[in-house]
């Protein structure tokens, strides 16, 4: 790659110094994206002031929510609101896909990398304070749509299952070649002993307002870690366990947590004796609404302003201590050149007890055992659904054109109207075959007509939708499948599969459950890496 075109998501100290640093990798342009126009062009102009000789380019709106709705305050009770409950809950269709800011962003500048600075723990899991809403809901009796719909809002599980998914879909789509997130601990670093708590005194120990920011974070990393095994899927974690610092050192207006970048007034009162605490009258503090309060502070990213004895707090040794933006920028840019050490998902990925060779023998002894019940009972242990629809209607598939052949050389040898006709009369003739396919909530298919179970809705139309739940065997559908087993035969024979064939060969006779991980695996790119 000659000049790659970078997107980086969130403009803050850490986002801004990724940019200085990607230098290093003479982009064609970098995109700074940030939650509002003021935060892009304010970050731009930064980008220009540090001499970076590339070109900036601003964007800015929220990527977890759909594209109309990315720059504006999604009100309650709007149709805003009702869109987004829908785009969060339904079930994900290519048309929300492509209604989503993030897909909108990847669609437009086809980056090569993408860097991820936002702080979402924070920004999904802190903020909302589930927590707090549904204390109101169940203490003051209010179970109305509206706080319902609140609390649909601020869950962080959809927001985050949603933009994963995206994520996933707008880099299969527009070939990003890796992405990386720069996340949090959420506590920089520290366990349930920490004593900073974020304001929330009513708790012991931790608040659950800040055990919900690290749920989120935990929840992200899980997600990502899911996106980062599929084969062509560059997906990095990038986790500074320890408080990020700092900015510049000033005397001026303190900001404090939650005001907004908005200065505080300065307040006084008078002084109430204990014993009149409840009864005193002439308490009247003077108001001084021009004057703000000043001081030395450091600035911390989102965290704030820190006083001088907050910074020696917090940073000691044997507290969080203090890592600079400086090193998490230079971590991004190593993982982005393939220097993946600092990864988080590198070290889990060699920390988990992964497949092995006992667990092997042990699946070999409980097959064998299974096969000998099964010719025992002469009822066929194909599938019982737990693999979902998809999978079960395949099994299902290949085992009824096993039964009606010898050698999976035999399936594509036959016409497909020969095999449609074998298969459909195997089913009529097998009832535990059918039986067990239907009880399981699994439709049958065939050129004659349909077997429904009872889950089936009849009041509905027999669409595709449906047709997927249903064990297909149609001429045309068989037909898809021939040609499929035609292929494996043929590399088989070529020896072109090397050692992934173990389970059978073309003169073995079909065994569902190998050929189909086998076609998931090898045909279809739909196993672990490195397998």
């Amino acid at each position: 790659m000659s000049r790659p075109t970078i997107l980086i998501l969130g403009a803050g100290q850490v986002g801004l110094e990724v940019a200085k640093q990607c230098e290093a990798l003479h982009p064609n342009r970098i995109i700074l994206h940030c939650l509002t126009s003021e935060e892009a062009y304010r970050a731009t102009a930064t980008c220009k002031g540090e001499d970076i000789h590339t070109d900036i380019i601003p964007s800015w709106g929220n990527v977890f929510v759909p594209r109309a709705y990315a720059n504006d305050e999604i009100k309650p009770g709007t149709i805003g609101e009702a869109q987004l409950i829908h785009y969060l809950y339904a079930p994900l269709t290519p048309e929300m896909i492509d209604e989503s800011l993030l897909h909108t962003i990847v669609e437009r500048y086809r980056p090569h990398f993408i860097i991820d600075a936002i702080n979402t723990a924070t920004a999904i899991g802190y903020y909302g304070n589930v927590h707090s809403l549904m204390r109101d809901a169940f203490s003051d009796g209010d179970q109305s749509r509206a706080l319902l719909t609140k609390i649909a809002r601020t869950l962080p599980e959809p927001q985050l299952i949603r933009f994963v998914h995206v994520l996933k879909e707008s880099m299969e789509s527009f070939g990003v070649e890796r992405y990386v997130k720069v996340s949090t601990t959420g506590m920089g670093g520290m366990g349930f002993n920490i004593r900073y708590t974020h304001g929330d005194l009513g708790e012991p120990g931790l608040s659950t307002k800040l055990l919900g920011k690290i749920t989120s974070a935990g929840i992200l990393h899980q997600l990502l870690w899911t996106l980062h095994h599929p084969p062509g899927f560059n997906v990095n974690l990038i986790i500074p366990a320890a408080l990020i610092g700092w900015g510049k050192v000033e005397y001026r207006e303190v900001m404090l947590p939650g005001s907004k970048g908005k200065p505080t007034a300065i307040v006084d009162a008078d002084l109430i004796p204990v014993s009149e605490w409840s009864t005193y009258t002439n308490y009247n503090p003077p108001l001084t609404p021009l004057e703000t309060l000043q001081g030395v502070v450091v600035e911390s990213g989102e965290n704030g302003d820190y006083a001088l004895n907050d910074v020696m707090a917090i940073t000691a040794y044997g507290q969080m201590g203090c890592v600079t933006k400086q090193e998490v920028a230079q971590a991004v840019i190593l993982t982005l050149l393939g220097k993946t050490h600092r990864c988080m998902f590198e070290a889990m990925d060699k920390a988990q007890l992964s497949a092995s060779t006992a667990g092997g023998i042990s699946r070999g002894m409980v097959i064998a055992q299974m096969r000998a019940f099964e010719s025992d009972w002469g009822i066929p242990s194909v599938s019982y659904n737990n693999m979902g629809p998809g999978t079960a209607k395949l099994l299902w598939e290949l085992h009824i054109m096993g039964a009606v052949t010898e050698k999976l050389k035999d399936i594509p040898a036959l016409s497909a109207l020969e095999l449609a006709t074998r298969c459909r009369i195997y089913v009529a003739q097998n009832k535990e075959c059918r039986q067990t396919i239907l009880s399981c909530g699994i439709g049958i298919i065939s050129d004659e007509g349909i077997y429904a179970p009872p889950s089936m809705d009849r009041n509905k139309p027999l669409d595709e939708t449906m047709l997927k739940q249903c064990v297909d065997l149609r001429e045309n559908s068989l037909e898809r499948k021939q040609r499929l087993c035609a292929k494996v035969c043929e590399g088989l024979k070529s020896g072109q599969y090397g050692t992934h064939h173990s389970g059978f060969s073309e003169d073995s006779p079909m065994l569902p459950g190998e050929f189909l991980a086998f076609w998931y695996t090898v045909l279809e790119d739909a196993g672990k890496k490195n397998v």
